[in-house]
């Protein structure tokens, strides 16, 4: 940690010799020039926009933004070029009534560019130029961060490992993309796009608002969780979903069921053309379906289901989309569960673990990053969970937290209590999207032989005490507050990860139990 913290110091350093080099010989009216600009089309972004175009060169698309929104639209054609892709390429999209930064995102998605705001200009770039030309910047974090008890300082890596998790993931250096985030003095120093630093945004004003709620309802959250992306446009998009509807169709294009989706529920229906493109589907296959009466939601799923597509929000809008799109484009949201604890110290870590065990076992168990799926789930004081998942498994937890607070008796445990649990242990993974390989059987006997060495502080020899080595997974029997610090290392070491522990009870119960927690109904 120290060292971590003296190479981002240096690196800070030599950034702010440069940057500061750089300032000094451009003048100050100039600067605040750039500035403004730079905020003129931040504000532009969040303007409505409508684009109605069929076949439009890509050039005309841009001069015809730059007039409607009164900021300068450039393309960068060199970039465009390096990937095949013209300023006449052809524009096809009808949207209304959402912003011109979702209507860019929807538009250039397709096209696998991306827009950056550079040069006092927003520019239509290529994904690879964008990653190329990071912006650097400084978040204020103080009052986000821990304490670390062992520096003495703050607790950087809770935070920065939670933002890599939720926020742009894919472009993190810690698996291979040219992104980085380190904490020093408070602050968390980001490299990262312009539309990756609005994510963290987000994600920072979201945590801040959770935990302002809190305060102001004395540790008792009034609603089940808070979305990072949730909008106006979004709620509308939930609510219509909601609405109960029939639909016949016989051989209809799949345009035409969407049109008649979008005038049913007056919420903007698009495509994830390129997706479409990736399977071989188009806009124009055929679906059959006779729907008496449901949810307008169920009765999308129906129609999709069979041709393999399925939904998201996403852009203020309802994308028809693949399954291998849709669980790369994750929902985070904030559960608070400090509420669902009385305990004080371990024994509220203890807790938590139980709550992430079911959340984990329960809603959809091979859709976590720990078996090789898409979903995350972290801790964040002050008792947040903060889990990226699709947003009907965000449904599932909410409604599973709704029901533990409704049901929930606190238990009085016995601290030194025997309990026998089974740690699934996998090989520390170098990406954390790949599936993860369970670890080598000796590697685990010979870790458990060291774990009175590393944990000489345990009660081993207790009454009831034991631990062996099953192949890949450790059996160990120990008090609650041992098998909390045995879990703490084991995490720590990158070998398991919540949500992978079947659990056997102190009164014994069948494999899956978690620990004393009554099971409970989920809708």
């Amino acid at each position: 940690m120290l060292k971590r913290i003296a190479q981002t110091l240096l690196i800070v350093g030599i950034c702010g010799l440069i940057v500061g080099s750089t300032l000094a010989q451009q003048p100050i009216a100039a600067r605040h020039t750039d500035a403004a600009i730079a905020a003129k089309i931040k504000k532009a972004l969040d303007e409505k926009t409508t684009m109605e175009f069929i076949e439009s060169p890509l050039s005309d698309v841009a001069d015809f933004l730059s007039q409607l929104h009164s900021i300068e639209v450039d393309i960068n054609s060199r970039s465009l070029d390096d990937i095949g892709i013209g300023t006449d390429t052809p524009i096809t999209i009808h949207l209304k009534g959402i912003t011109l930064r979702s209507a860019l995102r929807l538009m250039l998605r397709d096209l696998a560019l991306t827009y950056t705001i550079r040069n006092g200009t927003l520019q239509i770039t290529s994904l690879e130029t964008a990653e190329s030309q990071l912006v650097n910047r400084v978040y204020a974090v103080s009052d986000l961060l821990q304490d670390d008890p062992q520096t003495g300082g703050f607790d950087y890596d809770s935070l920065v490992e939670v933002i890599e998790n939720a926020v742009q993931r894919e472009t993190w250096d810690t698996v291979g993309g040219p992104c980085t985030v380190e904490g020093v003095l408070g602050n968390i120093v980001v490299s990262q796009t312009t539309q990756g630093h609005r994510d963290i945004d987000r994600f920072l004003s979201t945590y801040r608002l959770v935990i302002a709620e809190l305060k102001k309802n004395d540790g008792k959250f009034p609603t089940a969780y808070a979305s990072m992306n949730a909008s106006a446009a979004s709620a509308k998009i939930r609510a219509a979903l909601d609405n109960e509807m029939n639909a016949d169709f016989v051989e209809t294009p799949l345009s035409d069921a969407s049109d008649f989706f979008a005038q049913f529920s007056n919420i903007p229906i698009t495509f994830d053309r390129r997706g479409l493109d990736e399977i071989g589907i188009s806009p124009d296959t055929p679906i059959t379906l006779n729907a008496k009466s449901g949810r307008f939601q169920d009765v999308l799923r129906r129609s999709l289901d069979p041709i393999g597509l399925v939904y998201i929000i996403r852009d203020e809008t309802l994308q028809i989309t693949t399954p291998e799109v849709a669980e790369a484009a994750l929902g985070v949201h904030f559960y608070p569960i400090g509420d669902l604890s009385q305990a004080e110290g371990f024994e509220k870590g203890l807790q938590y673990d139980r709550i992430i065990d079911v959340i984990t076992s329960s809603i959809s168990p091979e859709s976590w990053e720990d078996v090789g799926g898409p979903g995350t789930l972290d801790v964040l004081s002050p008792g947040i969970l903060v889990i990226s998942q699709l947003d009907e498994k965000h449904d599932q937890i909410a409604d599973l937290l709704t029901t533990l607070r409704k049901q929930s008796v606190q238990p009085k445990s016995d601290p030194k209590a025997m309990v026998r649990r089974v740690y699934r242990l996998f090989a520390p993974a170098i990406v954390p999207t790949e599936a993860r390989v369970p670890l080598d059987p000796e590697v685990a006997n010979g870790l458990l032989l060291k774990l009175r060495i590393l944990l000489p502080n345990q009660d081993w020899n207790a009454e009831g005490a034991a631990a062996e080595a099953v192949g890949s997974t450790l059996v160990i029997k120990a008090n609650r507050q041992n098998h909390h610090e045995i879990k703490k290392l084991l995490v720590e070491l990158g070998l398991f990860r919540f949500g992978m522990t079947p659990t056997v009870g102190a009164h014994g119960g069948g494999g899956g139990g978690m620990f004393d927690i009554p099971p409970v109904a989920t809708k």
